[in-house]
């Protein structure tokens, strides 16, 4: 009997049946499919405000250059972070958190007003505002933000099946995977320290990178 409900276990499949193995997600991709929809999807009140700023603002950079450079920022991010919780059932977990964080942060900033942050201060002054503004939005809305932006990709998350990989492979993938996202991260700082950071740190552009937004009020 205990043979029997053993085979029937979704560890069953994914660790022993081939067929399932071949059909599912290696965990580096997911990481990095999510990674990218977070960066393009996510940030849509951030490219309008791109869009929108005056030459003075931009400081002589094109537009593109700057949206290429801030978006590069948040995916080599956002891979760093998932690859360091790259630990089954933690990955799954952690994506969610992010993308209902996004898609909540992505409403409140499409509708003018700021992010969530965490930090007590704002949390003291700013929830009761944030939850009377979010109760009053049309219905229409939170289906468009929270629906696409975060329960689509999440249905999809927790309906695939995520390749199992054995700690003894899976520690050294992950290190090297941790390895290359931080060298990729450090790489797009250097190249844009003296020119791009600087505009990007002298705006309100930087409030407006979700989830980092979110995350980085923790800290402060």
């Amino acid at each position: 009997m205990a043979l029997r409900l053993f085979h029937v276990t979704e560890f069953a499949q994914s660790s022993i049946s081939p067929a399932a193995q071949r059909s599912s997600w290696h965990p580096t991709t997911v990481l990095v499919l999510i990674s990218f929809w977070i960066t393009v999807a996510g940030n849509l009140p951030l490219w309008r405000e791109l869009a929108r700023a005056p030459e003075a603002a931009l400081a002589g950079h094109g537009i593109f250059s700057l949206s290429l450079y801030f978006g590069l920022l948040c995916f080599t991010s956002l891979g760093l972070l998932l690859t360091v919780v790259n630990w089954a059932p933690l990955l799954k977990l952690v994506i969610t958190v992010l993308l209902w964080l996004t898609a909540l942060n992505t409403e409140l900033l499409w509708t003018g007003q700021t992010a969530l942050l965490l930090d007590a201060a704002h949390l003291h002054d700013n929830l009761g505002t944030l939850i009377t503004h979010i109760s009053r939005r049309p219905w229409w809305q939170h289906l468009l933000c929270l629906g696409l932006l975060a329960a689509v990709p999440t249905l999809w998350l927790w309906n695939i099946n995520i390749r199992r990989v054995r700690l003894s492979r899976r520690f050294p993938q992950n290190l090297l995977m941790t390895l290359f996202w931080a060298m990729g991260l450090a790489a797009i700082w250097f190249i844009g320290r003296n020119s791009l950071l600087p505009v990007l740190q002298n705006t309100r552009w930087i409030d407006l990178l979700s989830p980092f937004n979110t995350l980085l009020s923790l800290v402060q």
